[in-house]
């Protein structure tokens, strides 16, 4: 069975733009006996495999730009791009769910960050839909490694936000209203994913280690785990969980974040109805 999902797979890489589309996908099928073919769509893994590589999961970078250390997850080279082994990426992804899905049962923090604005809009919505904290504009430096003076800022920006909703900040001239304003749209855009923390998360959460690399390093100083989307171009060393996965296109992205949101909402309801049960 799995020398049969492995023709198929290999049958569907789209090294140069094939269609993935359910026409090719039958095409595939057409290879492989009839026999074969029931079991290979009846395994567990085939549907997430195939949704894998119509995200487009697979696809890497130029050979001219890889980072060694990612080889034990490249399946393969085409056009001088190198491919993803999504098998791996799929066994990495459940290792990172499972362990995102163990820290929210927990009541641990998770913090999302996506800068890059390919990912900003999927970091901060999915973000917001299993309720953890997130950065997706600039990462101020000492986040995790200075978290008081980020605190102080909160604090800060919370009480700011305090007096202008009960009217507080009416009473000043309205030169000085018209500065308030600006502030809170600055704070906001600087804090407002993370207002919520009262101290440093327990784990991250990023997209893309070489464009949030301050992130990473800031995390593996203190000794925060990191979970990560990890292109060909990356360092997988650098964090605790990799994800070996296309950092760039949207659909990959989406693909892999909505799975990890996914796995916090599952720990969030295991901790409710943990909690109800002991109640």
């Amino acid at each position: 069975m799995y020398f049969g999902l492995a023709r198929v797979l290999e049958a569907w890489y789209p090294f140069a733009g094939m269609d993935t589309s359910a026409a090719s996908a039958q095409t595939t099928m057409q290879d492989v006996s009839p026999q074969e073919a029931g079991v290979i769509e009846a395994h567990p893994k085939f549907a997430v495999l195939r949704a894998m590589l119509q995200a487009g999961v697979h696809f890497g970078h130029r050979t001219s730009r890889w980072s060694p250390n990612m080889e034990p997850y490249i399946h393969g080279v085409k056009g001088s791009v190198h491919v993803i082994n999504l098998e791996s990426t799929l066994e990495k992804l459940e290792a990172a769910e499972a362990f995102v899905e163990d820290l929210a049962r927990s009541g641990k923090v998770l913090l999302f960050v996506g800068t890059k604005p390919s990912a900003k809009n999927i970091v901060e919505t999915e973000a917001k839909r299993c309720g953890v904290p997130h950065v997706t504009n600039r990462w101020l430096g000492g986040t995790l490694t200075n978290f008081p003076v980020i605190a102080s800022r909160l604090k800060y920006f919370l009480d700011l936000e305090e007096k202008k909703r009960t009217g507080e900040l009416t009473k000043y001239p309205k030169h000085e209203q018209i500065q308030f304003e600006k502030l809170l749209k600055d704070l906001e855009v600087k804090f407002g994913g993370i207002k919520g923390l009262q101290k440093p998360p327990d784990a991250l959460f990023v997209v893309d280690i070489t464009s949030d690399h301050t992130a990473v390093r800031e995390a593996k100083r203190i000794h925060v785990p990191v979970v990560a989307l990890v292109d060909t171009n990356a360092n997988p060393l650098l964090v605790t969980h990799p994800i070996p996965a296309n950092d760039d296109a949207v659909s990959s992205v989406h693909f892999i974040v909505q799975r990890i949101t996914d796995a916090v909402l599952r720990g969030k309801t295991a901790a409710q109805a943990g909690s109800g049960a002991t109640a």
